[in-house]
């Protein structure tokens, strides 16, 4: 939980423990907001860089990060019911988020950077074994790759997604500051995000400024509580103990 201290990188395992924290309050949904399901992270390794020459050894790397997801959470064995899935990314030290609506048939990314008109238009140069992996072109292969695990599974949605077009989110919080904050902006987005895509997507963050440090500062300690408090925290009574002042 140190991630949470103001300018440190949020850690991968506190975006997981962010993602558990939204699936359990998912239970408690209302009926007129979509079932939403978070994936915990999906951090590109080594071994997944070396693979996305190869589309078959890179989609069972994928399989088994869902896997791992479902011996967690038997509702996400065929994602019935579930109208949106968030899988939070972890790339080379930049977090972003991919949702796939399995309602609209929307597939998009929620970065905190900002978004050049046509950017994910250019066509990109072939990687090498190995080497680091684009954002926008680790989003293409996480697209496919989910749309695959749908065929596999016999979801009536399969072929809708696999064929949608991958919407980059324009946002008025998108910023190029270097400040480790990216994290943060992911939280948020897997937070207030409910499918809007082809009307203005706002996620209540100022532009960049003095405004929206201390608004990122104020989700920093909320998110910390709220992670540090929740109610499946295995560690809950010890955080009790410390803020009641018994260690």
């Amino acid at each position: 939980m140190e991630s949470f201290g103001p300018s440190i990188a949020v850690e991968d395992n506190v975006l997981d423990a962010w993602a558990e924290y939204l699936n359990f309050n998912e239970r408690l949904h209302n009926l007129s907001s979509p079932l939403r399901a978070f994936l915990p992270t999906f951090v590109v390794t080594k071994e997944f860089r070396n693979a996305t020459l190869s589309a078959d050894v890179r989609y069972n790397l994928f399989t088994d990060y869902i896997k791992k997801e479902i011996v967690k959470d038997k509702r996400w064995v065929d994602f019935k019911d579930v109208e949106m899935v968030f899988i939070p990314v972890s790339n080379d030290r930049h977090q972003f988020v991919e949702v796939l609506n399995l309602k609209t048939n929307d597939v998009c990314v929620l970065d905190s950077r900002t978004i050049f008109k046509d950017e994910a238009k250019k066509p990109k140069k072939s990687c090498k074994k190995g080497s680091r992996i684009e954002n926008d072109t680790l989003s293409t292969i996480l697209h496919a790759d989910f749309g695959r695990y749908l065929t596999s599974i016999g979801h009536t949605k399969a072929s809708a997604i696999f064929h949608a077009g991958l919407n980059y989110l324009r946002m008025q919080c998108q910023t190029n500051s270097k400040a480790a904050n990216c994290g943060v902006y992911a939280m948020r987005h897997m937070e207030t995000f409910m499918g809007k895509t082809r009307e203005k997507c706002e996620c209540g963050l100022d532009i960049e400024g003095r405004k929206l440090t201390t608004q990122i500062n104020k989700l920093r300690v909320k998110y910390a509580a709220k992670i540090l408090l929740f109610g499946c925290n295995i560690h809950l009574n010890k955080v009790g103990d410390l803020v009641n002042g018994k260690q």
